[in-house]
């Protein structure tokens, strides 16, 4: 079959031009081309900085992705002793919850609050725990003893956070392990 009788829909002069392996000629500037060390040299170098431009803008998308996706929850201001920004506790849990902890501070003269929020963002539990703890700054300044019951409803997350003074392990043992018993 010659490509004169070779019907592709296009004129016999067309497919007189589509050149087969042999017929490709080579510039005389190709043909006297060849690899020196400089010249792979320079094409490593070339790849390398195409590669490594590719890179940066990967990592600068993969950066602005999280960016996005890191959310900072403020702190709420201490305002009273129980804060439920969930709305987990009726009121008269609430109510119950906050007479029992004015009942410890009058007894033991410990200051602690309750704070139940939905999340905490992207902190840990125990990270936003301690921020709170630091903006709060629950109990004696001198003794640093005050609790902090912080609940992450959505997260499923609890944490109490215990004051280093010297106060809290004597009368709080079960606190100061980090457990806690519920009576109902």
């Amino acid at each position: 079959m010659t490509s004169a009788s070779l019907n592709l829909g296009g004129s016999p002069r067309l497919l007189n031009r589509i050149p087969c392996c042999n017929c490709v000629k080579l510039s005389s500037t190709q043909q006297n081309t060849q690899m020196t060390p400089s010249r792979i040299h320079a094409f490593i170098i070339k790849h390398l900085f195409i590669l490594f431009l590719l890179l940066i803008g990967i990592s600068n998308v993969s950066a602005g992705e999280l960016k996005q996706e890191t959310t900072v929850v403020d702190v709420p201001a201490l305002s009273k002793r129980v804060t439920d920004l969930s709305k987990v506790l009726t009121k008269a849990e609430n109510q119950r919850l906050t007479r029992q902890l004015k009942k410890l501070q009058s007894e033991r003269k410990v200051q602690t609050a309750v704070l139940i929020i939905p999340t905490t963002g992207s902190d840990t539990v125990e990270a936003f725990s301690s921020r709170v703890f630091d903006k709060w700054k629950l109990g004696n300044k001198e003794r640093n003893d005050g609790i902090l019951f912080l609940i992450a409803s959505d997260d499923h997350k609890m944490r109490i956070a215990v004051g280093s003074g010297s106060g809290v392990p004597r009368m709080h043992p079960v606190a100061n392990k980090g457990a806690m018993l519920c009576e109902r």
